[in-house]
């Protein structure tokens, strides 16, 4: 017995128009408090608080020195006060994904112009070495690590301020546009400023969490004389929405798409055919 040519023709066209299959995209955020997610390492060192550590502030520093000696120019040595940042337990919720872009969000609370108006950048580093946040709270800190000098109790960085090959990628991950700091159009409170991840550094986090010790951020100024300082909302922040947020959007989620569904009626298209032909 035949099929029926009307069926023949539904069934060609069905598969004539299928879309291909592919896999849907999906983002995920990682902050604070924000859906249950708790693994937000925040502090920063500073080099006139050398053994003192901030981990428990609500609020974290970079901050640039002067060098009336020195020449103009981006220069790690200037480096008075440095950002450290890492989000630890994110490959529960991404594991066998494949990353496709990053970046963290970070919300300024605190700028000093230092020296008057200047244009800054912002820089991200990974870090290679493991560090502690710590606990310490107030202006002047706490002892304990991580601090310019230690990165956990008993170990130090490989060069104070963690500014060593061992310590970090001594090449940034990131540089940011030149923005004001001190003028009028100057960067401003509860800005955000976003740091764009390399993927296949995230992708890394993931596969191999052991490998995630997180970024280094610092502000830099070309000019000499300047000595700005650039502060960011932390996890310890009361108000969630201004803690440092992590955004990761990965493929490889199985998408049920319009092909699915084609190819789900075009089988019951032909079970049910040969039924018909079969009762003939």
């Amino acid at each position: 017995m035949k099929i029926p040519r009307s069926f023949i023709l539904l069934t060609t066209l069905l598969f004539a128009f299928l879309p291909s299959v592919g896999h849907a995209q999906a983002t995920f955020n990682f902050q604070d408090g924000a859906g249950g997610y708790s693994g937000t390492a925040d502090t920063n060192i500073y080099d006139s608080r050398d053994t003192k550590n901030f981990g428990g502030n609500d609020q974290i520093y970079t901050r640039y020195n002067s060098d009336s000696s020195g020449g103009a120019g981006y220069n790690i040595d200037r480096e008075g006060r440095n950002i450290l940042l890492r989000f630890d337990n994110i490959q529960s919720s991404l594991s066998g994904q494949t990353v496709t872009e990053a970046s963290i969000s970070l919300t300024v609370s605190t700028i000093a112009a230092g020296g008057g108006e200047t244009s800054a950048a912002l820089f991200a580093y990974e870090i290679l070495q493991d560090w502690n946040e710590g606990t310490g709270t107030g202006s002047s800190g706490t002892s304990g690590s991580a601090n310019w000098n230690s990165r956990i109790d008993g170990s130090s960085w490989q060069l104070a301020g963690a500014k060593g090959s061992n310590d970090r990628n001594l090449t940034p991950i990131f540089t940011s546009s030149d923005f004001n700091v001190g003028g009028t159009d100057s960067i401003a409170a509860e800005d955000t400023l976003t740091i764009e991840l390399p993927t296949s550094l995230v992708q890394s986090w993931i596969d191999t969490p052991s490998s995630n010790h997180g970024l280094l951020i610092s502000i830099g100024t070309q000019n000499q004389y300047r000595y700005p300082t650039l502060g960011f909302y932390s996890s310890e922040f009361s108000t969630i929405d201004y803690r440092p947020e992590l955004s990761i959007t990965v493929s490889g989620i199985p998408e049920v798409s319009n092909a699915s569904l084609l190819v789900a009626i075009a089988i019951l298209l032909t079970v049910s055919a040969h039924r018909r032909l079969h009762r003939r």
